[in-house]
């Protein structure tokens, strides 16, 4: 929030802003030919509204410069205008792309946030919020006063992060293993950005990433082991099991049951 004088000023009024966040624009347009005005007001009028809003006034007018460039650009670009506003999550995603070393995951224990390169946060007092933010939340500006505040906070959810911040995203591969209901070797995916971990736990196909080492682990866990699961087809026309479903059948020809082990690898 801007502040007049560059000094802490009195919280302004909810009324405006979304329940989870404090990132939607008051409403300061109106009576200014702007969005859908009633009646105009003179400027002196829409000062004292800025006022009242504690809005610097100064900022605004840079406010509008920005938006009559952009409109420009627009224009000369020949894109179209949205003909309706973005919703909640179209807006916050464009506000995340420039605010990525400001998001925070909360604590499980205490009040505070962990953000980017493992620092602490914690929301600013004067936060006004109908609800609770949640887990994961984006701040428009770190403060530090006697402690590390988050200003102008907003709820996001965590894939909103991967799906803007995915080339940022470093990602490891952990404990790959055979799982036999899937039939693949899988791996646990965990994905951090900036040191803060944004998911962990993801299964992913092994296979599509180190494919020498898959196979080594599917022959020594699904073979070997007779996790197979299901039969194959070998070359020589005889459907094969795993060693731990051979049949009744099987016993008294241990040959056959190395030669089908056999067969096994040679076909991989």
């Amino acid at each position: 929030m801007i502040l007049r004088g560059g000094r802490p000023s009195p919280q302004p009024s909810p009324k405006g802003r979304g329940g989870k966040t404090e990132l939607l624009p008051l409403p300061l347009g109106e009576g200014r030919g702007e969005g859908s005005p009633v009646h105009k007001i003179s400027n002196r009028q829409y000062e004292t509204l800025l006022h009242e809003n504690y809005v610097n006034v100064r900022r605004v007018r840079e406010w509008r410069d920005i938006h009559s460039q952009l409109h420009s650009v627009v224009g000369e670009q020949g894109w179209h205008l949205n003909e309706r506003p973005a919703s909640y999550e179209q807006l916050h995603l464009s506000m995340l792309c420039g605010l990525l070393g400001n998001i925070g995951c909360k604590s499980d224990e205490e009040d505070w946030y962990l953000g980017a390169r493992g620092i602490r946060f914690y929301r600013h007092p004067g936060a006004k919020l109908s609800k609770k933010p949640g887990r994961w939340i984006v701040a428009a500006e770190l403060v530090e006063t006697t402690r590390l505040f988050g200003r102008g906070i907003a709820n996001i959810e965590p894939q909103w992060i991967e799906q803007v911040a995915g080339h940022l995203l470093k990602k490891q591969l952990l404990d790959p293993h055979w799982e036999k209901k899937a039939a693949q070797v899988t791996a646990l995916e965990r994905a951090t950005l900036y040191g803060l971990v944004v998911y962990n736990g993801r299964r992913v196909n092994f296979g599509r990433v180190d494919p020498v080492s898959a196979r080594e682990i599917f022959i020594r866990e699904a073979l070997v082991a007779g996790q197979l699961g299901h039969k194959v087809d070998l070359p020589g026309g005889q459907p094969q099991a795993g060693p731990a479903s051979a049949g009744p059948g099987a016993q008294g020809a241990p040959a056959g049951r190395a030669g089908g082990r056999r067969a096994d690898l040679r076909f991989l």
